[in-house]
């Protein structure tokens, strides 16, 4: 999703500058030729532009617990039974989040290891122990 966030700006701009061009070859040079030039970009401008706002509305906003799922991340604080919950702390993606895991994994995730998340309720997110043991933090947090 955010590459083709970043694609659309990247038409965006182009849209804009090709449609800037062609105005500017319409209006400030005579003739036929920069005429038929100046339409072209400015069409093609525009139709760039058009697509790119069309391809940005197709694109649901990811933010928050809901643009982590399938996110890999480590455990900062180790998992422990409170009230009934298998809960501890994570680092995904550079922040700290409150995570649940599966009550069965709970002595599994101790602090280093590697967890996937799998979805969220509010702001706790449900994550499942990957198999991975760190002592580092990895790239991918």
């Amino acid at each position: 999703m955010k590459d083709l966030r970043t694609r659309t700006t990247a038409l965006l701009l182009a849209g804009s500058a090709l449609a800037m061009g062609g105005v500017a070859m319409v209006w400030y040079w005579a003739g036929a030729w920069y005429a038929v030039v100046g339409a072209v970009l400015l069409v093609a401008g525009l139709g760039d532009l058009a697509l790119a706002l069309w391809l940005n509305a197709r694109v649901p906003a990811q933010s928050g617990p809901e643009g982590l799922v399938g996110k890999r991340g480590i455990v900062t604080e180790g998992f422990a039974v409170e009230h009934g919950r298998c809960l501890g702390r994570v680092r995904i993606g550079g922040e700290d989040w409150r995570a649940q895991g599966n009550p069965g994994q709970c002595t599994a995730l101790a602090a280093g290891q590697g967890v996937t998340v799998t979805g969220s309720s509010g702001l706790l997110l449900h994550v499942q122990a990957d198999g991975k043991q760190s002592q580092e933090v990895p790239p991918w947090v």
